[in-house]
């Protein structure tokens, strides 16, 4: 059989993303080997900060603790292009208005001469 053979029944780890099929998507699936692998090394890395995952058909290279999200170091900050094309673009409306503005009051002022 292939290494990553779904129909492999044998008592070979193996844990993936279930995003492979619609019924798992939202889960870590594996066969009890696999998932006790897993926890091994979940364990390993709560004590150690990081464990590889060397063994067994295990889709992730390994398990880091990570103390902090970096998801939210990634989010989009203000302050980026988009707000300085935005600050600019009123701006730039702003002046358009204002120049409208004067140039009425230029046309009343020589109406009123």
């Amino acid at each position: 059989m292939p290494e990553n053979d779904p129909s492999d029944t044998s008592p070979k780890p193996w844990v993936v993303h279930g995003s492979c099929t619609p019924e798992h998507e939202d889960f870590l699936i594996g066969n009890r080997a696999g998932l006790e692998l897993l926890r091994r090394k979940v364990d390993d890395a709560l004590t150690t900060g990081e464990c590889r995952v060397d063994e067994g058909s295990v889709e992730f290279v390994g398990v880091r603790l990570v103390e902090s999200d970096p998801r939210a170091q990634t989010a989009v900050k203000p302050g980026g292009f988009k707000d300085g094309m935005r600050i600019l673009g009123c701006a730039f409306a702003g002046f358009l208005l204002l120049t409208v503005f004067l140039a009425g009051l230029l046309q009343i002022w020589i109406w009123m001469r």
